[in-house]
């Protein structure tokens, strides 16, 4: 069984209150539940300040009142028992820092980074209000386009948001089959929220009958979520609100990934009377913070020695490199060689090298790479296919990512950076040995905080499992190796432990196993990605009974962790080392939910831990 439900409730709660959000108890009564049910409350509350540049910052508020829902989330950082069932605790420091990566990656969905600069849990144990509060910055909430500033609050990727959020109420469903004592009795959660964006002073809501209305979305067997979109002044200042009622019963949903996107409204807020950013650093800022999380825009509006232009990405990245050389030159001269900038012709394709992720440019490198941009499109008048540099050959939209992130590094440090860790934009593909992958995926290559990559042990066995050959051939053998060698602990201990530990011990469950197989993949250059939510059963044996749920219609929830791995020219292959199963899904007919990390999770995890990128 996996642990750390708080968590879960945590992500999901801030993943769809990012997209719409709550203070829904002033407006309409909390539904009443059936007359045999338990019923568990989550409340939060969310404060943006927005600054005049568009970046803010954020209070946030979150309290789970006193019951046994609360305790089981609870104990997957105290320790104790689940029905005689031992669960390891990981302390409130570790548990902060798992608060911390769950908000930057639930916001990263949206394409927003944040820098969470505080998180306090208090009353963390059993049998008290759990109450948690944080704040944070966010580099750009706020952009400027067309004349106006915007707030665009829609996840990057609609589609994978969609199916998340089904598979996200469906792991809260199987939490909450754990508190029924028989299948008639009901458990409902009601997970109520409210986010407020309190704009700069003076500023005007653009079209504010579009920013106030009021829909649900009913996902099925009772469960439903009522949304409330409305404007008030808070502090004189005008703010929008956005209220959410979320209902999760323990019934069986019946709504699609596909019927939720179409039944779901995501919001844009613009809004003006309040002064434009006319520094191009300011707008390298929030350019760069965008495309770090795959939200790319075809052109830009940036100003340019004072003068408001409208870019291309190709012209973007041409004033970015002059501007890089500018800086390391001490130039005081204009960017525009007149009032208008130069026409720059995108490339028929986009090429760059796989393994440049994560190699380091040194400033002179960065510098050199800048030239080389600004000479070819001079020369040209067309932005290269790719460009070549020590750590490999780059894409334009890359380098782009790096001057802008240069950029920004200055205008915050006062310098540009001496060593620059080379990021790939998560949009498109980069070059693996002549195949075509996906950008994205080499975020999850990345270590996490309970996934340690690139120690002695990893890499020997690595060394050892090598020997096979091919890739695919190398992945089933490492599944194999860890359901050979790591036993499945008696008694059963639920919790989360490092992949070092678990490699100490030579024991460990389901999530345990799928951690140290990540560990193994991503230390040898394999993109993999954790998997986890709940099986159904008609029956089920110990120990596993006792921590099973039971659905409305008398069967069994188990929850469960496994693992994909990404083969170079085939794709992502199942991999589940607690059953030894590689390829093939013995229990796929069995699973209720299933819950696939994403990019931004690995990403999030890797900074918290290991520092911003």
């Amino acid at each position: 069984m996996t642990a750390g439900l708080l968590i879960l409730i945590v992500s999901f709660a801030v993943i769809l209150v990012s997209a719409v959000s709550i203070q829904i108890l002033t407006r309409s009564p909390l539904p009443q539940p059936e007359e045999k049910s338990k019923v568990f409350y989550y409340y939060e509350n969310t404060i943006f300040r927005i600054a005049e540049g568009g970046g803010a910052e954020a209070e946030w508020n979150m309290v789970m009142p006193a019951s046994e829902f609360t305790d089981l989330n609870v104990l997957s950082f105290t320790g104790g028992t689940i029905g005689g069932t031992l669960v390891h605790g990981i302390g409130i420091e570790n548990a902060r820092q798992m608060y911390i990566a769950e908000l930057k990656g639930s916001y990263a969905v949206f394409g927003q980074e944040i820098e969470v600069t505080r998180c306090d849990l208090v009353n963390l144990g059993v049998g008290n209000d759990l109450r948690i509060t944080a704040e944070w910055t966010v580099t750009q909430l706020a952009h400027w386009e067309n004349g106006l500033w915007k707030i665009t609050i829609e996840p990057v990727d609609a589609e994978t948001y969609a199916r998340n959020t089904l598979n996200q109420i469906k792991d809260l469903q199987g939490s909450l089959s754990l508190f029924s004592n028989d299948p008639s009795e009901v458990c409902q959660l009601n997970i109520v929220s409210t986010m407020t964006y309190l704009l700069p002073y003076g500023a005007k809501i653009v079209s504010p009958r579009d920013a106030t209305f009021r829909y649900i979305i009913d996902f099925g067997g009772g469960t439903k979520e009522t949304f409330i979109f409305h404007i008030t002044d808070v502090e004189e200042a005008q703010a929008v609100v956005m209220e959410d009622l979320l209902t999760v019963t323990s019934h069986p949903l019946s709504i699609s990934a596909e019927e939720l996107l179409e039944n779901t409204r995501f919001v844009s807020i613009e809004y003006t009377d309040v002064p434009p950013p006319v520094s191009f650093e300011d707008i390298a800022t929030g350019i760069a913070a965008e495309m770090k999380f795959g939200r790319e825009r075809n052109s830009y509006d940036v100003f340019l020695d004072g003068i408001e232009l409208n870019l291309s990405t190709h012209q973007l990245l041409y004033y970015s490199a002059l501007q890089i050389i500018k800086i390391y030159e001490n130039g005081t001269g204009p960017l525009l060689s007149g009032k208008n900038p130069i026409p720059v012709t995108p490339p028929e394709a986009e090429k760059g090298d796989w393994d440049a992720f994560l190699k380091t440019l040194t400033t002179e490198e960065l510098v050199a790479l800048a030239r080389d941009v600004r000479d070819r499109i001079n020369s040209t008048g067309k932005s290269p296919e790719s460009i070549d540099s020590p750590i490999g050959s780059v894409r334009p939209r890359d380098a782009l990512l790096t001057f802008l992130r240069a950029i920004s590094s200055h205008r915050e440090q006062g310098i540009l950076p001496g060593q620059l860790k080379f990021l790939p934009t998560p949009t498109g593909f980069l070059l693996k040995g002549g195949v075509e992958v996906p950008a994205y995926l080499a975020y999850f290559t990345l270590g996490e905080k309970y996934v340690i990559t690139g120690t002695d042990r990893v890499n020997q066995i690595i060394s050892e499992l090598r020997q096979s050959g091919a890739a695919e051939q190398f992945a089933e053998n490492a599944c194999g190796w860890v359901y050979k060698n790591i036993s499945y602990p008696y008694p059963l201990v639920l919790g989360w432990f490092t992949s070092e530990e678990v490699l100490e011990m030579r024991t460990g469950k389901c999530l345990d196993k799928a951690n140290l197989y990540l560990a193994l993949m991503r230390t040898a250059g394999l993109p993999a990605r954790r998997v986890t939510g709940f099986l159904i059963f008609d029956q089920v044996e110990p120990p596993f009974s006792d921590i099973a749920g039971v659905t409305s219609e008398g069967k069994y929830l188990v929850g469960h962790a496994w693992a994909e791995v990404y083969i170079f020219g085939e794709g992502w292959l199942f991999a589940d080392p607690t059953a030894g199963y590689f390829r093939r899904q013995e229990y796929e007919n069995n699973i209720y939910s299933r819950i696939e990390e994403t990019w931004q999770e690995v990403l999030a995890q890797y900074e918290t831990i290991y520092g911003g990128l």
